[in-house]
């Protein structure tokens, strides 16, 4: 069975929770992030109560961006 990551809604996630969760993966993350601003987009986190769950959207100019 999967761990629960990113399940508790008393937890943002944080740089340091997402590096943790995300292990080796995390400067492929942190190249996104840097390339997403560049670009003039922000990444978004909310917890969705239906998934129960923290996700991320891609915003440009406060809309969720295509692709």
């Amino acid at each position: 069975m999967e761990p629960l990551i990113l399940k508790d809604k008393n937890v943002f996630p944080t740089n340091e929770i997402l590096a943790d969760v995300l292990e080796t993966s995390y400067p492929a993350f942190e190249e996104f992030c840097a390339s997403a601003a560049a670009s003039g987009l922000a990444l978004e986190w909310n917890y969705y109560n239906d998934g129960k769950a923290w996700l991320c959207k891609v915003l440009s100019k406060k809309k969720t961006s295509p692709g």
